[in-house]
């Protein structure tokens, strides 16, 4: 009986016999143990698995303008887009992909445009002009300089409007009011051309 009792204690049961469950159970808990060990030593490796949702570029919506669009957007805080096309539009476009209203200039729209706090819109023609355009679509006031007005207005601190012209002059013209405090307001983001929000 001693010596029974004796191997009994060696196979880890005490003075019980060992059944076939509590067997079962041991191998089991063994199992699981190797499992986390082998995910956690994974995880060293390759970190967490990413979970966020995924990015897989699927068109929303196209909005088919009149021309080539070289013309860079930018976004107000209600989510209207302004962007210029070379059919001689600029173009307010709602986030669904839907037309707000078109203003006609007398040129190409290349230039990107730039939006002020007052939610004035600036954007250059080809026709030589700088365009000022309220929220509604309606025309506030236009520049005319010497030569095509491709680049992009900047707004400085204190409204003033900077633009180059094809004549080789840069121009700087009053403004009632700073950059936009939008997602989006001009081209390259914001007066130091950051690229990037912060």
């Amino acid at each position: 009986m001693q010596k029974g009792r004796s191997d009994l204690r060696k196979r880890g049961c005490g003075s019980r016999p060992c059944s076939r469950a509590s067997r079962g159970k041991g191998e089991r808990s063994r199992a699981l143990l190797g499992g986390l060990l082998v995910m956690f030593l994974l995880v060293g490796v390759v970190g967490w698995p990413d979970c966020s949702p995924a990015v897989d570029g699927t068109l929303q919506w196209a909005y088919p303008t009149g021309g080539n669009v070289y013309s860079s957007p930018a976004l107000a805080s209600d989510g209207t887009i302004y962007v210029g096309s070379n059919d001689t539009k600029l173009y307010a476009i709602n986030a669904n992909g839907t037309l707000k209203w078109a203003y006609t200039t007398g040129g190409s729209v290349s230039s990107s445009p730039a939006l002020a706090s007052n939610g004035t819109i600036y954007v250059g023609s080809g026709n030589g002009k700088l365009y000022a355009i309220n929220a509604n679509g309606t025309l506030q006031w236009a520049y005319t300089t010497g030569g095509e007005v491709r680049s992009s207005p900047a707004i400085a601190a204190n409204g003033t409007i900077y633009v180059g012209s094809g004549d080789g002059k840069l121009y700087a013209l009053y403004g009632p009011s700073k950059l936009a405090n939008t997602p989006w307001p001009m081209f390259h983001h914001d007066r130091k051309h950051t690229g990037r929000q912060p």
